[in-house]
């Protein structure tokens, strides 16, 4: 065997390796996150009165054809529509409103995700396109809830964010009704319509997201984005363990984050 030949099976296993860890770790996160689901929409039928509130789970909205927007929980009720994205991170999270990413630190790992508030924004621009809500006269409220355990440092006004144990207390506050009982009807009814309607589509949704993923990814290669530590342009750099985002201000800052 030829050391050519040798470096070629090294490189072959490198690669098959990096596939199984990158796969794994998908579907770890994933196991994650709907486990996080389910343990919320336990804590929205539980404490939430039946008679008042519907509880949707997970909504699959196909919006014109090639757009796809899912929603975690969608609550219906006289006082309002509320749509809900779980988040089931560990560690700490810090952003704000007007941050494209938010970080997500857990011991000396740091993680740069998109926006839950900007997701959340936009699974109520799907609900109005849905609703023909043209207008935008629909009382529908954004929220984001994470595991009680997460650390939070963020900052919304235009977005609820809290942990899932005081969602049904946001949720009880609003208590003026907004609805009446056909239109509360009539919602429940097009969602339904529109979820069943969407699941079809389920594999272009997660088409979609990892189409979004790699643009996101494309355009933080070319260093956009900012250093939450000093503000400096990020820009992703190749290390022995693979590709991560890195300040472009290093030696000066040592901010690192996983490709997300």
């Amino acid at each position: 065997m030829t050391f050519l030949s040798v470096i070629l099976i090294a490189y072959a296993a490198y690669e098959i390796l990096s596939a199984f860890v990158s796969s794994f770790r998908n579907m770890r996160i994933r196991s994650r996150g709907a486990k996080g689901e389910k343990k919320v929409s336990q804590i929205l039928r539980r404490e939430l009165p039946s008679n008042e509130y519907t509880v949707i789970d997970d909504v699959m909205l196909l919006l014109d054809g090639i757009r796809t927007s899912q929603i975690d929980h969608v609550v219906v009720s006289p006082y309002g529509i509320f749509a809900v994205e779980v988040k089931n991170y560990s560690g700490t999270v810090t952003g704000t409103a007007s941050e494209s990413y938010w970080c997500q630190s857990h011991g000396n790992s740091r993680c740069s995700r998109y926006s839950p508030v900007l997701q959340s924004e936009g699974h109520v621009r799907a609900l109005r396109k849905v609703l023909h809500d043209i207008f935008g006269e629909l009382p529908i409220y954004p929220v984001v809830v994470f595991n009680p355990k997460t650390k939070l440092h963020v900052q919304s006004f235009s977005c609820m964010v809290t942990n899932w144990d005081s969602l049904p207390g946001y949720i009880r506050m609003y208590r003026k009704r907004v609805l009446s009982t056909s239109e509360v009807s009539s919602i429940i009814e097009d969602l339904h319509k529109s979820a069943s309607a969407g699941n079809a589509y389920r594999g272009l949704h997660i088409a979609n997201v990892q189409r979004i993923k790699r643009s996101a990814y494309a355009v933080r290669s070319n260093g956009m984005g900012t250093c939450p530590y000093c503000g400096s342009p990020l820009v992703v750099r190749h290390g022995r363990r693979g590709d991560f985002i890195g300040c472009s201000g290093y030696p000066r800052c040592h901010y690192t984050s996983d490709v997300c």
